[in-house]
């Protein structure tokens, strides 16, 4: 049996004269997601919650309880109603008469008050309850996504497959960091993963459920995160190579043979998908227009256009950006042709991805690097994910014949594997939205899957070594992950010197997204000699970890000349704002001449502790 199986017919023979084997790789692939849940909780409650997670959780609870989506509108609905599933509307206290509350509709940067106050600072509401329940709910997520990459590969190659591409994943330190968090990034990487497998069976024939299914993930990518509209060119781009292809298409009791046949169901799936799409968001937010849940307070449209201004004016912006998208946004607010939220959400996130502050080897940029992604991704990878990798793409190179030649048989399936990684690759690459591996999370599902059908196709042909090579990268990969435990967010691979060499390399989520504050709590209580002065990136309270701390300034040590003359003093300095990455010239280079310093500790990869005398 030398040439690839065929999905649909050969498989499923293979699979039924192998019960056992196929009974031990799905014990495998369900024990692998055990452990994946049992590593990301337990790393994910000793961490304080990360930059975006206070915004998130409180935005959720409001549009989830009041109905309010005056809260966080740069991030669309549906991953907050996830997390708000199982909370009551007195589980937080919110004065909505407050001035801060209604100042929302006029400014969408003054939140930061009223988010701190009501989370930290209200009594009677316990954000750690919250927080911990929502992470566990994301943590679902993370399984359903594991669960895919297993379904893919095996569907694909078989069972091998799936054993070597659900390892690669829950092993992989970056999803392990991420997956509990109450971010969007996640959960966009599983509709999209789960929108080109419902696009896969629905191009070996076109059924109405098959349909459905995409129309819905479609809908579901565009309301989860503002990225997720690179989800319809996708969708665009697999249906039109699914109809000019080699085969049939068959659909319903019908088959489309000619290529205009093909096209024209392709289009008409096109058009059925994008209506249902349409009214996907409107339904997420409650088929109304307006972003306040007030009719007496409406949103003022001004406060977008001052939003991106004051955005210009602090970043180094490209010329014409004042104008990106705010025309087209006016006439759509006008006409109504989506919800306000929705529109004001996309043109302020489209505005920041132009020019967002960047770090890179030791560089800042306004602007970004084209290459950003693949150097965090060569970074950041786990290095026996990088290996395997690289065999895949050597056994390639050695057999360009077998690689090239057609296929009639297999070439969908590979067509469905790469479009979304090489589309949505690329057009990361070309934004300025520089922050974090996590924007490019749906890219690595189709890596896993890669990895897995190359192992599979390695099998076949030389078991003994292709175990021995397979065990080998799997306990290289187990022990380096291991040895991140539990701090998978600032995880570099060996190769970039771990989180050590990270400081130098990557900034923000990264490497440092506020999450290590109770291990300062932690060291404070070991030295209650040693007052400390804090600078810290985060927009979680430090008090709320039971932090006792003065705030300082970047450019002086100490805020007054009376705690000046105190003993003992420590910084504790985020390592984002140690790189200086969101910092004005003149305080980066302050923090230029503490970086000559050497630290005295170094807390979870991402807070460093220096002498202050």
């Amino acid at each position: 049996m030398n040439g690839p199986i065929q999905v649909g017919k050969d498989l499923p023979s293979l699979q039924r004269s192998s019960v056992f084997p196929d009974l031990g790789a799905i014990t495998f692939c369900l024990a692998m997601l055990a452990v994946f849940a049992v590593l990301a909780r337990n790393a994910a409650l000793g961490k304080s919650a990360t930059f975006d997670e206070p915004a998130s959780l409180f935005s959720a609870w409001a549009q989830t309880h009041y109905f309010d989506f005056r809260f966080g509108p740069e991030n669309p609905p549906l991953y907050k109603y996830y997390i708000a599933v199982g909370t009551r509307s007195d589980d937080l206290s919110l004065d909505r008469r407050s001035s801060s509350w209604d100042a929302m509709l006029r400014d969408m940067d003054g939140v930061g008050s009223l988010l701190i106050d009501t989370l930290y600072r209200t009594a009677g509401n316990d954000i750690d309850r919250l927080l911990n329940a929502a992470r566990c709910r994301m943590i679902a997520l993370g399984i359903a996504l594991g669960g895919i990459v297993a379904w893919w590969a095996w569907r694909w190659r078989g069972p091998v497959a799936a054993i070597v591409a659900t390892a690669a994943y829950c092993l992989d330190p970056n999803f392990l960091g991420h997956v509990p968090l109450l971010k969007n990034d996640v959960p966009l990487a599983l509709v999209l993963t789960a929108l080109m497998a419902s696009i896969w069976l629905l191009g070996e024939r076109a059924t109405f459920v098959r349909w459905a299914m995409t129309a819905l993930l479609l809908g579901a990518a565009m309301t989860i995160k503002f990225s997720g509209v690179f989800a319809l060119p996708i969708l665009m781009a697999a249906l039109v190579v699914r109809a000019v292809g080699p085969d049939p298409w068959p659909w319903l009791r019908w088959s489309a043979r000619a290529r205009f046949g093909r096209l024209a169901l392709a289009a008409v799936i096109l058009a059925a998908a994008m209506i249902v799409a349409y009214l996907s968001i409107w339904a997420s937010y409650g088929f109304r227009f307006e972003l306040s849940g007030d009719p007496r307070h409406p949103f003022d449209p001004s406060a977008l256009t001052r939003a991106i201004s004051d955005m210009r004016s602090q970043q180094a912006a490209p010329q014409g950006y004042s104008s990106s998208l705010l025309v087209p946004a006016q006439w759509a607010l006008r006409h109504r042709v989506l919800p306000e939220a929705w529109i004001v959400g996309f043109v302020f996130i489209y505005n920041w991805s132009l020019s967002a502050p960047a770090f890179l080897a030791g560089s800042l940029s306004a602007k970004g690097w084209w290459y950003y992604f693949p150097a965090a991704m060569l970074f950041k990878t786990p290095t026996a994910t990088l290996l395997a990798l690289l065999l895949i793409l050597v056994v390639w190179a050695a057999q360009p014949r077998r690689i090239f030649a057609f296929n009639p048989r297999n070439w969908w399936p590979i067509c469905a594997a790469w479009i979304l990684p090489v589309m949505y690759m690329g057009v990361a690459m070309t934004t300025h939205y520089d922050v974090g591996l996590r924007h490019v999370f749906p890219v690595y599902p189709f890596l896993f899957v890669i990895l897995g059908v190359g192992a599979a196709n390695a099998w076949r042909r030389r078991p003994r070594i292709t175990a021995a090579v397979a065990f080998f990268l799997l306990s290289g990969l187990a022990l380096e992950t291991s040895a991140a435990y539990p701090d998978f967010i600032p995880f570099f691979n060996l190769p970039a010197g771990g989180w050590r060499g990270g400081l130098h390399l990557l900034s923000d989520s990264n490497l440092d997204w506020g999450q290590d504050l109770p291990l300062v709590a932690d060291w404070q209580r070991r030295h209650p000699d040693r007052p400390v002065f804090l600078l810290y990136f985060g927009t979680a309270d430090p008090s709320h970890y039971g932090i006792a701390y003065y705030k300082t300034s970047v450019e002086s040590r100490y805020p007054d000349s009376r705690q000046a003359a105190s003993k003992n003093l420590i910084l504790a300095i985020s390592a984002t704002v140690f790189q200086g990455t969101y910092l004005p010239p003149t305080q980066q280079k302050a923090m230029e001449q503490l970086r000559r310093k050497h630290p005295l500790a170094v807390l979870g990869g991402s807070i460093y502790l220096f002498d202050a005398q």
